[in-house]
């Protein structure tokens, strides 16, 4: 039994929130497949970033994948663009905006 299934009324107060890079970095190739066995309602937040840096759509990362999963969930969700350059925390926003159109 899960602990949502032992305690409902966390449901709404617990999950995870999920670092996309480093998800990417231990599964590459299977990143799609590995990402999908995720239930979508433990997913409350996620670290965007590429290497630390600003996103780009050309990365190898399947952003437009990552995003259009990030639209698909029903509950308000934390983004937070994990920039290690201060200068640059506005464009990783702006991608991330981008992206969300």
């Amino acid at each position: 039994m899960t602990l949502c299934e032992n305690y409902p009324e966390l449901r709404q107060k617990i999950g995870i929130v999920l670092d996309i890079q480093q998800l990417y970095t231990v599964t590459r190739r299977k990143f799609l497949s590995e990402l999908e066995l995720i239930p979508i309602d433990v997913l409350k937040g996620f670290h965007i970033h590429y290497r630390h840096r600003v996103p780009d759509i050309s990365n190898e990362i399947p952003w437009i994948h990552v995003f259009n999963l990030i639209t698909e969930i029903e509950e308000e969700v934390l983004i937070n663009p994990e920039i290690h350059h201060k200068n640059r925390v506005g464009d990783a926003i702006r991608f991330c905006e981008g992206m969300l159109g």
